[in-house]
């Protein structure tokens, strides 16, 4: 009786240490960045993105700074300052695509920034079967600009006011890989301070 009783209870602490290291084994944590051969960077942390669109173009980047951030549904765009090995100021874009609890690296531009010129103009296109949008950003140079205004071929046109403190502009088009064909920048008595013209 006391080793059939015996037999029984060392079955149930069994059970008791493999159930639980099971359901310990469950709730791990889902690592933060993960990157395989066969996809692209896929991280919860929109600074891993960054940094890997900068390794992509060898540029080793710091102090990274994220200035806005474009959303819609399934889709992020990350517009961001950072500094080269030379102390140069940069600025970026990266496109990423939201996938179950992770954004998915897609593509991402970067370039040093023209002091010379009263703002910088870059940006991103993106067009498949089921989606088409265009995004466009630049680095403000001149305190002065109170407002930008992106003019597109389909003779729409976006205004972009400044807060005086902004050291960038972002804007993004979902509905459509509209071409853009002017960037006007104004000073606060709507006077032309710079444009880029296609």
């Amino acid at each position: 009786m006391k080793k059939k009783f015996l037999t029984i209870l060392i079955c149930i602490i069994t059970l008791i240490f493999i159930g639980t290291t099971i359901s310990a084994l469950k709730k791990e944590p889902k690592p933060s960045v993960f990157v395989d051969n066969k996809t692209a960077l896929q991280s919860n942390d929109p600074i891993d993105l960054i940094e890997y669109a900068l390794k992509q173009q060898n540029v080793n980047g710091k102090k990274i700074d994220i200035q806005s951030q474009e959303i819609n549904e399934s889709d992020i765009v990350i517009k961001y300052l950072y500094e080269d090995d030379g102390n140069t100021l940069g600025e970026g874009l990266v496109y990423a695509r939201k996938k179950d609890n992770y954004l998915e690296y897609v593509d991402g531009i970067n370039t040093k920034i023209d002091k010379t010129i009263a703002f910088t103009h870059q940006g991103i296109t993106y067009s498949n079967n089921d989606k088409q949008f265009s995004i466009e950003s630049g680095y403000i140079n001149n305190k002065d600009i109170d407002t930008i205004k992106l003019s597109y071929v389909n003779k729409k046109y976006v205004l972009i006011k400044l807060d005086g403190k902004q050291n960038t502009f972002q804007y993004a088009n979902w509905h459509g890989n509209v071409a853009v064909k002017s960037i006007i920048a104004y000073d606060n008595k709507e006077k032309i301070i710079y444009e880029y013209k296609w």
